[in-house]
Protein backbone atom coordinates (compact mmCIF):
# COMPACT_ATOMS: atom_id res chain seq x y z
CA UNK A 1 0.00 0.00 0.00
CA UNK A 2 1.20 3.49 -0.78
CA UNK A 3 2.27 5.64 2.15
CA UNK A 4 -0.22 8.30 3.12
CA UNK A 5 0.52 11.95 3.76
CA UNK A 6 -0.49 12.22 7.39
CA UNK A 7 -1.90 15.62 8.11
CA UNK A 8 -3.59 17.71 10.73
CA UNK A 9 -1.73 16.62 13.87
CA UNK A 10 1.31 18.81 13.31
CA UNK A 11 -0.28 21.08 10.72
CA UNK A 12 -2.69 22.77 13.11
CA UNK A 13 0.02 23.92 15.52
CA UNK A 14 2.31 24.93 12.66
CA UNK A 15 -0.39 27.09 11.10
CA UNK A 16 -1.15 28.64 14.49
CA UNK A 17 2.53 29.58 14.77
CA UNK A 18 2.57 30.99 11.23
CA UNK A 19 -0.50 33.07 11.88
CA UNK A 20 0.94 34.41 15.11
CA UNK A 21 4.12 35.50 13.32
CA UNK A 22 3.42 37.50 10.22
CA UNK A 23 0.47 36.20 8.24
CA UNK A 24 -3.13 37.26 8.34
CA UNK A 25 -5.42 34.62 9.83
CA UNK A 26 -7.43 34.45 6.59
CA UNK A 27 -4.25 33.75 4.58
CA UNK A 28 -3.22 30.99 6.97
CA UNK A 29 -6.63 29.35 6.91
CA UNK A 30 -6.77 29.53 3.12
CA UNK A 31 -3.31 27.98 2.75
CA UNK A 32 -4.15 25.25 5.28
CA UNK A 33 -7.41 24.48 3.48
CA UNK A 34 -5.71 24.33 0.07
CA UNK A 35 -2.97 22.01 1.32
CA UNK A 36 -5.53 19.72 2.96
CA UNK A 37 -7.59 19.56 -0.24
CA UNK A 38 -4.52 18.90 -2.38
CA UNK A 39 -3.29 16.14 -0.06
CA UNK A 40 -6.67 14.42 -0.13
CA UNK A 41 -6.96 14.54 -3.93
CA UNK A 42 -3.30 13.54 -4.38
CA UNK A 43 -3.62 10.56 -2.02
CA UNK A 44 -6.89 9.46 -3.63
CA UNK A 45 -5.25 9.53 -7.06
CA UNK A 46 -2.15 7.69 -5.80
CA UNK A 47 -4.32 4.95 -4.33
CA UNK A 48 -6.70 4.57 -7.27
CA UNK A 49 -4.39 4.90 -10.28
CA UNK A 50 -3.91 1.81 -12.37
CA UNK A 51 -0.42 2.98 -13.26
CA UNK A 52 1.97 5.29 -11.46
CA UNK A 53 5.10 6.56 -13.15
CA UNK A 54 8.55 5.91 -11.75
CA UNK A 55 8.56 9.12 -9.68
CA UNK A 56 5.31 8.39 -7.87
CA UNK A 57 5.17 4.59 -7.62
CA UNK A 58 7.15 4.49 -4.35
CA UNK A 59 5.70 7.62 -2.78
CA UNK A 60 7.14 9.39 -0.83
CA UNK A 61 10.53 7.97 -1.85
CA UNK A 62 11.86 9.66 -4.98
CA UNK A 63 8.64 11.66 -5.36
CA UNK A 64 9.68 15.04 -3.99
CA UNK A 65 10.25 16.84 -7.29
CA UNK A 66 7.00 15.85 -8.98
CA UNK A 67 4.95 16.25 -5.79
CA UNK A 68 6.40 19.71 -5.12
CA UNK A 69 5.83 20.80 -8.71
CA UNK A 70 2.20 19.67 -8.54
CA UNK A 71 1.53 21.34 -5.19
CA UNK A 72 3.12 24.59 -6.41
CA UNK A 73 1.00 24.50 -9.59
CA UNK A 74 -2.15 23.93 -7.58
CA UNK A 75 -1.43 26.69 -5.07
CA UNK A 76 -0.67 29.09 -7.92
CA UNK A 77 -3.90 28.12 -9.69
CA UNK A 78 -5.77 28.99 -6.48
CA UNK A 79 -4.31 32.49 -6.38
CA UNK A 80 -1.45 31.99 -3.92
CA UNK A 81 1.21 34.51 -4.89
CA UNK A 82 4.95 34.06 -4.74
CA UNK A 83 4.95 30.26 -4.76
CA UNK A 84 7.98 28.33 -6.03
CA UNK A 85 9.36 24.84 -5.79
CA UNK A 86 12.99 24.59 -4.80
CA UNK A 87 15.82 22.20 -5.54
CA UNK A 88 18.06 21.79 -2.51
CA UNK A 89 21.24 19.90 -1.67
CA UNK A 90 22.81 18.57 1.51
CA UNK A 91 25.60 16.28 2.64
CA UNK A 92 23.88 15.56 5.96
CA UNK A 93 21.57 12.69 5.00
CA UNK A 94 22.31 8.99 5.11
CA UNK A 95 20.53 8.42 1.79
CA UNK A 96 20.25 11.02 -0.96
CA UNK A 97 21.53 14.56 -1.13
CA UNK A 98 18.96 16.35 -3.36
CA UNK A 99 15.46 17.21 -2.15
CA UNK A 100 12.62 19.42 -3.42
CA UNK A 101 9.89 21.32 -1.57
CA UNK A 102 7.54 24.28 -2.01
CA UNK A 103 8.18 27.77 -0.62
CA UNK A 104 5.47 30.45 -0.31
CA UNK A 105 6.32 34.14 0.20
CA UNK A 106 10.02 33.30 0.61
CA UNK A 107 9.35 31.95 4.09
CA UNK A 108 6.78 29.16 4.36
CA UNK A 109 8.24 25.72 3.63
CA UNK A 110 5.73 23.08 2.55
CA UNK A 111 7.23 19.62 2.18
CA UNK A 112 4.87 16.70 1.61
CA UNK A 113 7.66 14.12 1.19
CA UNK A 114 10.07 14.90 4.04
CA UNK A 115 9.03 11.67 5.77
CA UNK A 116 11.01 9.68 3.20
CA UNK A 117 14.17 10.53 5.17
CA UNK A 118 15.03 8.88 8.47
CA UNK A 119 16.55 12.17 9.63
CA UNK A 120 13.09 13.76 9.59
CA UNK A 121 10.62 12.91 12.30
CA UNK A 122 7.00 13.49 11.42
CA UNK A 123 4.90 13.14 8.34
CA UNK A 124 5.12 16.44 6.49
CA UNK A 125 6.12 20.01 7.18
CA UNK A 126 4.58 23.41 6.77
CA UNK A 127 6.76 25.84 8.64
CA UNK A 128 8.79 29.02 8.54
CA UNK A 129 11.56 27.38 10.54
CA UNK A 130 12.68 23.77 10.10
CA UNK A 131 15.82 22.22 11.52
CA UNK A 132 15.62 19.46 8.90
CA UNK A 133 15.36 21.90 5.98
CA UNK A 134 18.11 24.06 7.50
CA UNK A 135 20.55 21.26 6.62
CA UNK A 136 20.08 22.05 2.92
CA UNK A 137 21.48 24.69 0.57
CA UNK A 138 19.06 25.95 -2.04
CA UNK A 139 20.33 25.34 -5.56
CA UNK A 140 17.38 26.71 -7.51
CA UNK A 141 13.89 28.14 -7.08
CA UNK A 142 11.49 27.63 -9.99
CA UNK A 143 8.09 29.07 -10.74
CA UNK A 144 5.40 26.46 -11.29
CA UNK A 145 4.88 25.51 -14.92
CA UNK A 146 2.94 22.48 -16.17
CA UNK A 147 5.70 21.79 -18.70
CA UNK A 148 8.05 21.13 -15.76
CA UNK A 149 6.14 17.90 -15.11
CA UNK A 150 7.13 16.53 -18.51
CA UNK A 151 9.97 14.03 -18.36
CA UNK A 152 11.67 13.72 -21.76
CA UNK A 153 12.73 10.22 -22.71
CA UNK A 154 10.22 8.76 -20.27
CA UNK A 155 6.83 7.19 -20.79
CA UNK A 156 5.76 8.45 -17.37
CA UNK A 157 3.05 11.03 -17.47
CA UNK A 158 3.16 13.31 -14.46
CA UNK A 159 1.13 15.83 -16.45
CA UNK A 160 -1.73 13.35 -16.82
CA UNK A 161 -1.50 12.43 -13.14
CA UNK A 162 -1.65 16.12 -12.20
CA UNK A 163 -4.67 16.65 -14.47
CA UNK A 164 -6.45 13.80 -12.68
CA UNK A 165 -5.60 15.33 -9.29
CA UNK A 166 -6.97 18.68 -10.49
CA UNK A 167 -10.11 16.95 -11.75
CA UNK A 168 -10.60 15.44 -8.28
CA UNK A 169 -10.18 18.89 -6.75
CA UNK A 170 -12.74 20.37 -9.14
CA UNK A 171 -15.21 17.58 -8.33
CA UNK A 172 -14.72 18.15 -4.62
CA UNK A 173 -15.38 21.86 -5.14
CA UNK A 174 -18.61 21.08 -6.96
CA UNK A 175 -19.70 18.79 -4.13
CA UNK A 176 -18.82 21.50 -1.57
CA UNK A 177 -20.92 24.05 -3.47
CA UNK A 178 -23.83 21.62 -3.83
CA UNK A 179 -23.82 21.06 -0.05
CA UNK A 180 -24.12 24.79 0.68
Amino acid sequence: MISQITRRSKAASVFDALCAKSFQMEECLLLEELIEKFCTAFEDELNSSDYLGSELCSFPHGSCEATSQMLALYLQSEGIDNVVYTRNETEHLEVGNIHYWVVVDDQIIIDLTAHQFQEFSGSFICSTDSTFHGKFNQLRASSPDIASLDRPLSCDSNIEFFKRVMSRLECALLVDHADT
